[in-house]
Parts: C-alpha cells; structure tokens; sequence
C-alpha cells in the first residue's frame, strides 16, 4: 500500500471533523452527564470537576494549537520532509479514536468525539497498513510512543491553559 498525498492530507480534515465534534458537543454533554458520571466514576471526580468548568472558547483555543500542530506535521511530510512526525501525530490520534471508543462503552453510551471516531477508525487502520510498508515495526511502534507521549504532555500543558481561560 502507497501512501499517496491526498491520503496523508485527508489526515487533516479527518482530525479537524473530529475536533470540531468535540467543540460543538462537549461543554452541553459535560453540563447534562457530569452529576451521573461523578457517581459511576468516583475516583474521577476532580478531573470530571475541571471538564464541567471548561468554556467552548478556551477548549477551541486548544483545539487550534492541536490543529496547528497537525498541519504542519503534515505540511512536513508532503513537502518532502518524511513521514515520521506525520505518523507521530496520527498514531496518537489512532490512540484517542480508541479511547473514545473505550469511554463509549464505559459510559454505555455517546460520548463527544464518538460519531467521528468511529468514522477516523478505517482511516486509522488504513494508515497503520500504509506506514507498515516503509518503516520496520519497530520504528512505527517507537515513533508511535513518542507521538503519544508528546500528545499527553501538550494535552496536560493545553487543559491547563483551559482551566486558566475558563476560571470566573
């Protein structure tokens, strides 16, 4: 399987469906769920605390930065400039979309992000194929953790900077 340009750039608007699911659903899904989940789940109160504060505003500021990262991770690899940060920014996405999946069943129910998640996941599974056929597994699957660990350090440096925006 190639790799085509119209298939990595596809990444992001795929991405940014997804992002803009999540923009438009979870501050009224949060405000209607956040009492039944601080009761299922009470070992996460304090986070589901911080997520029912969370404003639209703050959250698409953070969205954008997201959004910034993965057009130019994706400028990269179609100007020529490999395929590695390009595969760091879709594996953890790849990682979200199955979470999504995960807190989906959990719940047992919809969840912000689910709708496009399950619309991401043949994408996912097709760029996971794509990428096996130029890289040895094991640099997909080191880039890959790299890609995840760097997506969890600017997801906790981005919902700071949420907490901060959305404070009273």
């Amino acid at each position: 399987m190639v790799l085509t340009e119209l298939f990595v750039a596809l990444f992001v608007a795929v991405f940014l469906l997804h992002e803009i699911e999540e923009v438009l659903v979870v501050r009224r899904w949060m405000t209607c769920h956040a009492t039944t989940l601080q009761k299922r789940f009470p070992r996460m109160q304090s986070l589901l605390a911080v997520l029912s504060r969370v404003r639209t505003l703050p959250f698409i500021v953070a969205v954008a930065e997201e959004t910034l990262i993965v057009v130019v991770c994706t400028a990269v690899a179609l100007c020529g400039g490999g395929f590695v940060a390009w595969w760091c920014c879709v594996a953890a996405y790849a990682l979200h979309v199955v979470v999504h999946c995960v807190q989906a069943f959990a719940v047992g129910g919809y969840v912000p992000g689910l709708v496009t998640s399950l619309v991401a996941l043949p994408y996912c599974v097709v760029a996971v194929m794509a990428v096996a056929g130029l890289f040895p597994i094991w640099n997909l699957v080191l880039w890959g953790l790299l890609g995840a660990v760097l997506t969890a350090a600017n997801l906790y440096m981005m919902h700071s900077v949420i907490a901060r925006m959305s404070e009273p």
